[in-house]
């Protein structure tokens, strides 16, 4: 027989009193009060439920009812398992965190595979998402966001009609080859966030009036049209939402509820990660207005020539010019959405190489 010792709980109060678990060859079982050796329960057969073993945690053992006995007896529990021949799933699992070598190992294989899931599963992942959402859903999507730019940063545009007239009929060539995507160019007052250009999921391409107003011909302005159309064919909007979504519902599933401060150091690699995923973004619209601007005949310095004036007004627009210059070639240069500039025009230099 084997016996072992631990506390009784009846399931009806947080009291408990000692008690001696005797387990039969045959499988008969009795419980004992250890001071009054009173019989507490008994049965011919051992059919109750054991925890599982978590190193030289107390585990468990729940009868038919509420109630249950609890011990630190782990050896002499794994033993009247054997016995009995009702050996606990989780019997291997000790093993491997019994054993360091093991527990190595199980480590090595979990950030490797964090890694690839990272990497490899979650952009996969996204991507197969976003390309299936059906167009419905990207209109609910871009009229949400729109309504929330134009309520926050946006304000509405002050060109001259004319201008934007010359701008649209630049463009419309260029859109006319895209039906699918439903592309719809809109003006707005940058205010705050200055000369840009970005795409919704739905097709509406924003100019800000500061953009068109520091573009010194209109190629530069198709060649960012081009480049936020790649955005709205390749769906990065949607895959970095996505994205985004899943790789915080991952750390969370495995950290569990954050407190306010931990949630400072949870986010950090979700923001790392998003941006990184952001410059890919970049990269690739970049070669797809590389590759349009080569199939309509345009320079690619146009698209170059408009990067560095953004650049050069960012830079204007700080007090020393020296820091700015650091933090975009420095190692800040990491925490930026867009590649460097200076890299992206050696990149259009060597597409244009190969597309020649």
């Amino acid at each position: 027989m084997i016996e072992i010792y631990g506390k009784y709980f009846d399931g009806q109060t947080s009291a408990h009193q000692s008690g001696l678990l005797v387990i039969h060859e045959n499988s008969s079982w009795v419980l004992k009060n250890t001071q009054s050796l009173a019989i507490i329960k008994q049965g011919k057969s051992f059919q109750a439920k054991v925890s599982p073993r978590l190193a030289d945690t107390p585990r468990a053992i729940s009868f038919s009812g509420l109630d249950h006995f609890e011990t630190e007896q782990n050896d002499q529990v794994d033993a009247a398992l054997a016995r009995l021949k009702k050996r606990h799933w989780s019997g291997p699992i000790h093993l491997l965190e019994s054993k360091f070598r093991y527990v190595l190992i199980a480590l090595i294989l979990f950030v490797v595979g964090a890694f690839g899931f990272v990497r490899y599963g979650i952009p996969t992942t996204a991507s197969v998402i976003a390309m299936n959402l059906p167009q419905d859903l990207l209109e609910v999507a871009g009229s949400q966001t729109m309504s929330a730019l134009d309520r926050i940063l946006l304000k509405s545009s002050k060109l001259d009609p004319q201008k934007k007239d010359e701008v649209l009929d630049h463009f419309e060539r260029t859109i006319n080859h895209y039906p699918e995507l439903n592309l719809d160019v809109i003006f707005r007052d940058g205010g705050k966030i200055g000369a840009n250009a970005f795409a919704l999921p739905d097709g509406r391409i924003v100019f800000t009036d500061q953009l068109i107003n520091l573009a010194t011909d209109q190629d530069q302005l198709l060649a960012i049209l081009i480049h936020e159309i790649g955005h709205i064919y390749h769906r990065h909007g949607l895959k970095r939402l996505i994205q985004n979504s899943i790789l915080t519902f991952g750390i969370y599933s495995l950290t569990g509820d954050a407190s306010g401060v931990s949630e400072l150091f949870l986010g950090l690699p979700v923001i790392l990660t998003e941006l990184g995923y952001s410059r890919k973004f970049e990269t690739e619209a970049d070669t797809f207005t590389l590759e349009q601007m080569n199939r309509l005949g345009l320079e690619p310095y146009h698209f170059a020539d408009i990067l560095l004036k953004i650049e050069y007004q960012e830079i204007a627009a700080k007090k020393d010019a020296e820091a700015a210059e650091q933090a975009m070639d420095g190692w800040l240069g990491y925490l930026s959405t867009h590649p460097a500039t200076k890299d992206r025009i050696k990149r259009f230099q060597r597409i244009r190489k190969k597309l020649q």
